[in-house]
């Protein structure tokens, strides 16, 4: 008889699984979200949502010849909270790699360093050089804990004004870091402030190099000094390719940018031809980018450049480009045309 009744228990089960995958566990912290109308029982943006965002000037130089990554940047941060902010939480991600700091992904011996030096930081009219002091400034693991003296009051915003370096690692790549030699992806490499929400308050997680992020929303403008025979490649939109690449890798890029087809925007015989860089090349490139959860890079002195693009609004006519840089000594490269 048992057996028999096995099938009915298993239709009943299954019968009555929506009823059970409607019910959203609920915390105490999201209980109130709800009742501040900031949060829908399914979790859904209520009628007070908010989200806190910044804007994000960054200048950053990287040295291949050392490894060295050093920058400054200016951050408008805005408080869209009903709440006044005692502190800012800002994610150092390159500490993945500092010594003694918790992570869950292997790292070479030749990568463990120091970690960001901050070299300095300004948040509102407040200077800050001691980051080893519990009741002001200290770090836990890749997160800067900081008071600043003056409260960030509700619907208010603060300028943080930041210049730190760290060495990029060679070894270990833990989604950024050296790819070959002259070649580099460069992820996570500016301090950011951590995400402040409508449930958890501060998002006090720190990176262990197994999980991705979560960010605010940001807008990015981000300039990038490399070396003149080095190309980069970076989130957004860059402004002035014309500043750094020849007029031969210039006028392919105009060609992909209104065709379907695949351009090679620098192939094979640009580089041993002297194509690929202007005789006045600044070694600068400049980037923007708006309403996006992060920034990267990536540089390389002979990796080749594939681009197309694509209608994505036939009223205004507006194309979206698709890009691919690459070496193709790589297993996993094939040419498509």
């Amino acid at each position: 008889m048992k057996i028999k009744c096995l099938p009915w228990m298993l239709l009943a089960l299954i019968c009555n699984a929506p009823a059970f995958s409607q019910q959203l566990f609920q915390t105490t912290q999201f209980q109130e979200a709800v009742n501040n109308q900031t949060r829908t029982n399914t979790g859904s943006p209520g009628n007070h949502y908010w989200q806190n965002r910044g804007d994000y000037t960054i200048h950053v130089n990287f040295d291949p010849a050392s490894n060295v990554l050093s920058g400054e940047e200016i951050i408008t941060y805005y408080n869209n909270s009903p709440d006044t902010l005692q502190k800012l939480i800002l994610r150092l991600y390159p500490d993945i790699y500092k010594k003694g700091v918790f992570r869950l992904s292997e790292i070479a011996d030749k990568d463990l360093n120091t970690g960001v030096s901050i070299d300095s930081m300004v948040i509102g009219n407040e200077a800050f050089s001691n980051f080893s002091d519990p009741g002001k400034a200290y770090h836990r693991n890749t997160n800067l804990f900081v008071r600043p003296q003056d409260e960030i009051l509700p619907h208010s915003k603060v300028q943080l004004a930041i210049k730190w370096h760290y060495s990029v690692n060679t070894g270990s790549q833990v989604r950024t870091g050296m790819v070959d030699s002259g070649s580099y992806f460069i992820a996570y490499c500016f301090p950011r402030v951590a995400v402040y929400d409508d449930i958890d308050g501060w998002d006090t997680w720190s990176y262990n190099g197994t999980q991705e992020f979560y960010n605010d929303f940001s807008n990015f403008d981000v300039a990038i000094s490399v070396p003149k025979n080095y190309v980069v490649w970076a989130t957004g939109e860059n402004l002035n390719a014309s500043d750094n690449l020849g007029n031969t890798i210039i006028d392919k890029i105009e060609k992909a940018s209104v065709s379907t087809a695949i351009v090679h925007v620098i192939d094979g015989t640009d580089y041993t031809n002297g194509d690929v860089f202007s005789p006045a090349a600044s070694g600068i490139w400049k980037f923007v980018a708006k309403d996006i959860p992060d920034f990267a890079f990536a540089i390389s002195n002979h990796y080749l450049w594939d681009m197309s693009s694509v209608l994505v609004d036939s009223i205004t006519g507006r194309r979206t480009l698709a890009e691919a840089a690459f070496n193709p000594i790589h297993r996993d490269y094939f040419d498509v045309a």
